[in-house]
């Protein structure tokens, strides 16, 4: 196996599992020969060094999620220095990411601190971590085991939930968010957990199923989201591979991706992916095809029943039409559409509807 580095957050709301999967997944990954690193819970760390978060004192309370949030990336980035220079394939699993700290937050207070230490809020939640996993808090779902056994917080069942909730939206926009919930028996929810990750570490890592349908009506939608301008550029190559760049981003601010994916080999394409910075990304869009256009297109991305769904309106070309993706690694899965949206047909495995199709110049 290649040398190979993958970052994982597991984050969810108290009392949802994770002390126990972090267990789980050191176990059976170091068995399977992988350096797997954990790294601790700041706010856990600074609780049991007699810090207190509390709203008597809004100054200082804002002065020590500032000071967090800095010590919590200078400690990510120390874990991940470590383990790019390991050997063998890593994983890093984070209890909690940054951006369980904006779920503590106000809107306001939140954007005062990143704004304080030039941070965005975007580059803070795509681009640290490859995958999220919110484990949903018992408090909702399986309230018999709902306790403080392994918190440092004390919230009730109803403040749990709402905290659940806002730990959840504050993720809502990474491209590979997974939300794992109470259905089925207690151990089944860290057997899910452990089942996601194996699916990702296989190496090089295949195409994760994925349902789409054509939507013919959808209203503005009624909950949290994130909206994204996405660009996609397509790029000369051989016949074996299609080469492609994405621009995704909002506000004004963009992260480039570089990918290529193989020809499906048994009916499963390979595809790899890197981050690219703007230079890299501005010379490779000097050799696309110049058969196919750029794709341009917002997608809206938001949480509805536990499950993380993604909303294509095309702006260009075939502008107006919508598609509706949802990722799933069990493709067994029911799926219930969100009443606000209304669907034509299912997409899935019709390639008149993939991005490479839709590019085609003059289509």
């Amino acid at each position: 196996m290649d040398k190979k580095l993958f970052r994982i957050v597991l984050t969810g709301g108290p009392c949802a599992g994770k002390t126990s999967s972090l267990a789980l997944i050191y176990e059976k990954f170091t068995a399977l020969g992988f350096n797997v690193i954990t790294v601790p819970e700041i706010a856990t760390l600074f609780y049991e060094a007699g810090i207190r978060f509390n709203r008597e004192n809004l100054s200082l309370l804002l002065e020590t999620y500032k000071n967090l949030l800095n010590y919590q990336i200078f400690t990510e980035e120390t874990f991940l220095n470590i383990a790019r220079s390991c050997d063998k394939p890593s994983i890093i699993i984070y209890d909690r990411g940054v951006m369980d700290v904006s779920a503590y937050l106000s809107k306001e207070e939140w954007k005062g601190i990143i704004e304080e230490l030039s941070l965005s809020a975007m580059t803070l939640r795509d681009t640290r971590y490859d995958y999220v996993f919110h484990l949903v808090t018992a408090a909702n779902g399986a309230e018999q085991f709902y306790n403080h056994k392994n918190n440092a917080r004390k919230e009730n069942i109803e403040e749990a939930r709402a905290l659940d909730i806002k730990i959840m939206e504050a993720w809502v926009g990474h491209p590979h968010l997974r939300v794992i919930n109470n259905s089925g028996l207690h151990e089944e929810k860290k057997n899910k957990v452990l089942t996601e990750i194996s699916s990702i570490v296989d190496s090089p890592k295949p195409i994760v199923a994925k349902r789409k349908f054509l939507v013919s009506y959808a209203t503005e939608i009624p909950l949290r989201y994130e909206s994204f301008d996405i660009y996609q550029t397509y790029l000369k190559s051989d016949k074996e591979r299609e080469l492609r760049l994405r621009k995704r981003g909002q506000n004004g601010l963009f992260i480039y991706i570089y990918s290529e994916k193989s020809e499906p080999i048994n009916g499963q394409s390979i595809e790899t992916a890197r981050i690219i910075g703007e230079p890299e990304y501005t010379l490779l869009l000097e050799n696309p095809d110049r058969t196919r256009i750029t794709i341009h297109k917002r997608r809206d991305c938001f949480i509805w029943r536990d499950l993380y769904f993604e909303l294509d309106t095309f702006i260009d070309p075939h502008c107006g039409m919508a598609i509706l993706i949802i990722e799933h690694l069990n493709d067994t899965l029911p799926v219930i559409i969100p009443d606000f949206i209304k669907i034509g047909k299912e997409i899935t495995n019709d390639s008149n509807y993939y991005n490479y199709a839709l590019s085609l110049a003059g289509e």
